[in-house]
């Protein structure tokens, strides 16, 4: 039996994605690249909620557990620190090729202004080291700027 090959195509953060219909039509709703807060607010702070939309492709489909992860990134785009995890299992099924998924991102905490990147990641077996270990197959990114 051949292994699942799960890629994805796209990975865009919104306020709200909406999904309605029978081929999965999917309405992304205030994708920008800006989260913009008042000026006198402090850190941390919390979020109610982001939705992240992802287009799968996979083969040999089965259940899958996801991950995204919350990053508050440097200036120079590397990691500073996690801010959130958030785990879902996929339930792909065999003959499924294209999957359109949103993922609800609550309550997620801020450390400061800057750069986050958000990843969605899958687990997969480690080649030579027979541990699981997250493989990152979508990137977006997202800056918190306060307001003048």
């Amino acid at each position: 039996m051949s292994r699942m090959k799960l890629a994805a195509q796209t990975c865009l953060v919104s306020a709200v994605t909406r999904q309605y219909g029978r081929d999965q039509t999917s309405d992304l709703l205030g994708v920008n690249y800006y989260l913009t807060i008042p000026a006198d607010a402090e850190f941390p702070r919390t979020i109610a909620r982001k939705d992240v939309f992802v287009r799968f492709f996979v083969t040999n489909g089965k259940p899958a557990n996801i991950a995204v992860f919350v990053w508050w990134l440097h200036e120079d785009g590397t990691d500073r620190e996690r801010v959130g995890v958030y785990r879902f299992v996929i339930p792909f099924r065999p003959d499924e090729q294209v999957r359109d998924q949103p993922f609800r991102l609550v309550n997620m905490v801020l450390k400061g202004p800057g750069p986050y990147a958000v990843r969605i990641c899958s687990r997969r077996r480690h080649p030579w080291k027979r541990r699981m270990v997250w493989r990152v197959l979508a990137t977006d990114y997202f800056r918190v700027v306060r307001s003048l």
